[in-house]
């Protein structure tokens, strides 16, 4: 759950908004203000948070919170 509380913060700080809740569930549809370039700043936050580096195909397959979760634990943070 660490992992997922990290990411939360980022984005209570990304979209100025310390009320976002998040679960393994949630997607960019249940943050209105989660665009594409929006999505572009989130990714870049959080990779600064858990100090590594997506790729392009990883981004591309992220569709929750929890394939984010998955991704960073299986690189070993």
């Amino acid at each position: 759950m660490e992992t997922i509380k990290r990411i939360e913060k980022v984005l209570q700080n990304v979209f100025e908004d310390k009320n976002i809740k998040i679960s393994e569930n949630t997607t960019a549809n249940d943050i209105p203000a989660w665009d594409s370039l929006m999505h572009m700043i989130v990714i870049s936050e959080i990779e600064e948070e858990f100090g590594l580096n997506f790729s392009f195909n990883e981004v591309g397959d992220f569709k929750s919170i929890g394939d984010i979760v998955n991704c960073i634990n299986n690189k070993g943070n």
